[in-house]
């Protein structure tokens, strides 16, 4: 007896140290911590929000950066960090690194954090092909890029272009709040449209971010700054500017001021500090939208929307539309009033283009009001 259980002691001390081992490797109790590493510059430059982190911020920012390239599923930190901390580090880097398509947005959070356990939407296979699905379709896409446009022009360009091509939907998949569902899928959520955005836009120099937070209506929404050639930034909300029934794009969320955007949109807590770079100096020039100013577009009285009307039919082209914003509601009623609601547009038609109405077939048009930022929208329909 005394033989048989020395032989049990020894079996029983051998597994409990066994277990032992494997509860302190996988806790990672006596791990050392990994040396902290940080962003070269090159991967750094036009990551405003890296920009805004502390030192030891920044070196967990780097760990999950590097490790999820690596698409590893665990990560070691270089710190023990505390749940807060890290879900704010980690909830940027998803939203800000828009060529991280295929990670996931949620995350997993303790009190207390010494190793990262990530999720992704994607196999390393799988990213692999996705990768080179995406890569292929910015590089056709930025062939329009020409090399002595401006910020604003490039932002232009690449706004045009999701709001032609990506169709706004509603239902969640993994991909459709991502830059890799925007540009190859052509579906995407707003967070795919901002996400698309701010990667064509890296691409071409041009630094931005993605601004999240609530609608006037109180939902969830995203949406971009860029910073423009004189050094000031403006706001972009692609989603809003694609339409489907003009199906070219409007822009009355394309550089908008301050006080026209912020009525309808509100940033949250993380990018709401007057001290941020891209709130300290960025474009407000009262409610005009400066896209609609620097292009003729903008009316302070009847008599310059008058003007601009005219010019825009002289230059119109078929499938095209006309766009007008209004210096206040008085001026954008007694618009709507003179050429929709009393028909003088179709009065100004046959004077400027009869040949339009009689040849074409057009004889109305297509109202897309909205009145919160004074811009209408227009465009023929066939009768």
């Amino acid at each position: 007896m005394k033989k048989v259980f020395a032989v049990l002691f020894f079996a029983a001390l051998g597994a409990f140290s066994f277990f032992s081992v494997k509860y302190i490797k996988d806790s990672q109790l006596f791990t050392s911590f990994p040396a902290p590493e940080y962003l070269s510059e090159e991967e750094a430059a036009g990551n405003v929000m890296y920009d805004t982190f502390n030192k030891n911020e920044k070196a967990v920012y780097t760990a999950l950066y590097k490790g999820i390239k690596e698409h590893k599923r665990f990560i070691d930190l270089p710190f023990d960090i505390d749940g807060e901390m890290y879900e704010k580090i980690y909830t940027v880097l998803e939203k800000q690194e828009s060529e991280l398509y295929y990670i996931d947005y949620a995350f997993y959070v303790a009190e207390k954090i010494r190793r990262a356990q990530i999720d992704y939407n994607a196999n390393e296979d799988e990213v692999v092909e996705k990768t080179a699905e995406i890569e292929k379709k910015r590089d056709e896409i930025l062939k329009g890029i020409e090399k002595d446009m401006t910020a604003e022009e490039k932002a232009r360009y690449i706004h045009d272009y999701l709001a032609q091509n990506c169709k706004y939907v509603i239902e969640f998949n993994y991909f459709n709040g991502t830059a890799y569902g925007c540009l190859v899928e052509g579906e995407a959520r707003c967070e795919g449209y901002a996400k698309a955005f701010d990667y064509l836009m890296e691409a071409v120099g041009v630094r931005t971010i993605i601004i999240t937070g609530t609608t006037d209506d109180g939902e969830a929404h995203a949406w971009n700054k860029f910073e423009g050639t004189d050094g000031k930034w403006y706001n972009v909300d692609v989603t809003w500017d694609d339409n489907d029934e003009v199906g070219e794009g409007n822009h009355c969320y394309f550089m908008s001021s301050n006080d026209a955007f912020y009525k309808t949109h509100f940033p949250s807590d993380v990018y709401s500090d007057d001290e941020l770079i891209f709130n300290n100096n960025e474009y407000n020039d009262a409610d005009v939208n400066l896209f609609f100013k620097n292009n003729g577009l903008y009316a302070d009285d009847m008599e310059a929307a008058d003007k601009i009307l005219i010019q825009e039919l002289l230059d119109y082209k078929l499938d095209d539309y006309i766009e007008i914003e209004f210096v206040d509601n008085e001026l954008y009623d007694e618009f709507v009033q003179k050429y929709f609601t009393e028909s003088g547009m179709v009065d100004v038609i046959a004077d400027i283009k009869p040949r339009f109405i009689h040849e074409k077939k057009y004889n109305s048009f297509n109202i897309i009001e909205n009145r919160d930022e004074n811009v209408i929208i227009f465009y023929p329909i066939e009768r």
